[in-house]
């Protein structure tokens, strides 16, 4: 649970090992959590966390581009674990988020462009 106090020794921590934070934004629900306590964290000198976001478990697309897109105004780092490897979707995701194209384009330009052939 971050605290002001907690988030104090985290970035003692962070000094110290001279490596972003890891953290994980699985459940769409807690997205009023994660704005708060990575509020407390800037607070505190720590400005960028490492977010994993699991998809395709319980969660929509569009729940996991918002989830991307939140993480991104806030400034964190991401990478995406998918629930289901195989899953054609998913492993779009990974190419769109762990390489930077969501950075560049939406997902739907970034699939249409570099993978038209690949059904949804």
């Amino acid at each position: 649970m971050i605290t002001h106090k907690n988030a104090e020794l985290l970035a003692e921590i962070k000094r110290w090992a001279n490596t972003d934070l890891r953290f994980a934004f699985d459940d769409p629900k807690l997205e009023h959590i994660i704005k708060q306590k990575t509020k407390i964290l800037k607070e505190n000198g720590i400005n960028r966390g490492y977010f994993y976001v699991l998809i395709g478990f319980d969660t929509t697309r569009e729940e996991d581009i918002r989830r991307i897109k939140i993480l991104d105004d806030l400034g964190h780092r991401i990478y995406i674990m998918p629930y289901n490897k195989k899953d054609t979707y998913q492993k779009l995701m990974i190419k769109y988020v762990n390489q930077f194209f969501y950075r560049k384009m939406t997902f739907d330009y970034f699939k249409n462009k570099y993978y038209p052939d690949w059904v949804l």
